[in-house]
């Protein structure tokens, strides 16, 4: 899709780099608070998945996948849940205004200047 070079359906070398560099990056850095995703500890945690589509690929594609999957974490919304024994439950509906932001680190709400 991004260029008659990709195979549909295959992912090419350069695709699965980009998608190991961005979960290095998304791992080091702690962007995401972890510990908020445990519902019940060594048992139940809410997993993330982020899908990169790529439309165009003019370069500079690691950074564009990194600035638009930081983007789709921070619009991110979960559901709370209710913990009783060891059972877990789903506190409301999925689409209501109850949904939970996604615990991030504070240097990814705002852009550090660089000096």
């Amino acid at each position: 899709m991004a260029s008659p070079a990709f195979e549909v359906g295959r992912s090419s070398p350069l695709a699965i780099e980009v998608a190991r560099m961005l979960e290095r990056c998304l791992k080091d850095s702690r962007a995401v608070d972890t510990e908020s995703l445990c519902i019940i500890a060594g048992e139940k945690v809410w997993s993330l998945r982020v899908d990169i589509h790529v439309l165009d690929q003019c370069g500079n594609i690691t950074d564009c996948a990194t600035v638009a999957a930081i983007a789709a974490l921070k619009h991110f919304r979960r559901p709370d849940v209710t913990v009783i024994g060891e059972e877990a439950t789903i506190v409301g509906h999925i689409s209501s205004s109850l949904l939970l932001t996604l615990s991030l680190s504070s240097s990814l709400l705002s852009p550090t200047p660089i000096r």
